[in-house]
């Protein structure tokens, strides 16, 4: 059986990991970090990029035993370019300290120019309880793109909500 939720039970490893990161790319039931996004923006690689490549999505290379998560390395293309992704299949586990994560809504400043930093306000986030890692849900992460998109790049410093 392969479901989203056909996994062992010892390692939450699924039986097919890719057509698993497929589902879940596909469903937008993923999670992006703040260090992700900017890898991406610094490369000029979207996350529509990566989440339409999936007919491409390749496994490359397999880590079932990193540290608190399985992860895999896949590679896609998208018009024309090639790049690749590490995906944890895991969520609900913080990849740096290993507690729990939990939802929260939390004011988060991001860095989206050299000299412009933007603090969105109440943004909803799953949070790690042991440590200052969180995740943003995607559909979460269209939403802030958008926000950032609008954000006057002239400011060093600007406050701006999150409205859901």
């Amino acid at each position: 059986m392969t479901t989203d939720r056909a996994v062992s039970p010892d390692r939450m490893v699924p039986e097919d990991p890719l057509a698993f990161i497929v589902r879940c790319v596909r469903g937008q039931r993923i999670y992006w970090t703040y260090h992700v996004n900017m890898r991406l923006a610094g490369r000029h690689i979207s996350r529509r990029d990566i989440c339409e490549a999936t007919d491409t999505y390749e496994l490359i290379e397999a880590y079932p035993d990193d540290k608190y998560l399985p992860s895999y390395l896949v590679l896609a293309a998208a018009a024309g370019s090639t790049f690749h992704e590490d995906k944890d299949i895991a969520i609900m586990k913080c990849r740096v300290f290993g507690a729990q994560l939990r939802n929260i809504t939390t004011d988060l400043p991001l860095k989206v120019s050299g000299h412009t930093i933007v603090v969105v306000k109440k943004l909803p986030v799953m949070q790690c309880d042991g440590c200052i890692e969180y995740l943003i849900e995607d559909r979460v992460m269209a939403k802030l793109d958008e926000l950032l998109f609008r954000v006057d790049r002239s400011m060093e410093l600007e406050v701006v909500p999150f409205a859901a």
